[in-house]
């Protein structure tokens, strides 16, 4: 619900997240209301406010999208009570390895899943790779068949994704906008509350 006067203020959207529940925005309004600023509801657009309603970053369903925080011994029992961000990080902590390799063999590896030098060595760009691929690789490439499973390696994600996006499934959300400046009105502001709901009545 926005008009002249609000155009012309800053407006902010950060006082609460967006929701789908009009009783839970109706009542975060009058929080803010009662805070001293100058406040109202709008239909707005899910990801277009400070805090939308998120999801966990899709992109993190792929294992190549973490890159090694740090490896410890770790005991079964301690792995089975974590709790995990998603089912990719889980399988990377039981199943995967974090190594450092060469560009070419980590892009041959992530696009076709095949072995080749390069994969694993002392230097280069750190990345996952499966234990059994990587067992594989000592066993049949560096020919020390050393063995990867003690050691528990655990995970970031890579590159600054970040963990949560908005949802773009949700479609359009309540959200709280308030500006520090203008004349606080609580009855007028009440009043445009009232006439929001109403609204929302008729649809």
């Amino acid at each position: 619900m926005e008009n002249q006067e609000n155009n012309k203020m800053e407006i902010h959207t950060g006082w609460t997240e967006a929701t789908t529940n009009i009783s839970k925005a109706a009542l975060s309004l009058i929080a803010c209301l009662e805070s001293g600023r100058n406040s109202w509801l709008e239909v707005q657009e899910n990801g277009k406010q400070d805090f939308p309603i998120k999801k966990t970053n899709p992109l993190l369903d792929n294992p190549f999208n973490w890159t090694m925080s740090y490896g410890t011994p770790t005991s079964s029992k301690e792995l089975e009570s974590r709790r995990y961000f998603n089912d990719t990080e889980k399988e990377l902590i039981f199943n995967w390895t974090g190594a450092f390799g060469t560009e070419e063999a980590i892009k041959i590896y992530e696009e076709t899943g095949e072995i080749t030098e390069g994969l694993l060595s002392s230097s280069g760009i750190c990345h996952p790779v499966k234990k059994v691929d990587a067992n594989k690789y000592r066993r049949e490439i560096k020919k020390d068949n050393y063995e990867y499973g003690f050691w528990t390696t655990y995970w970031k994600p890579k590159n600054s994704i970040p963990c949560y996006v908005a949802d773009d499934t949700v479609g359009n959300v309540y959200v709280v906008c308030y500006s520090e400046t203008g004349i606080i009105d609580k009855s007028d502001a009440l009043k445009k509350a009232a006439n929001f709901l109403l609204e929302y009545a008729k649809k």
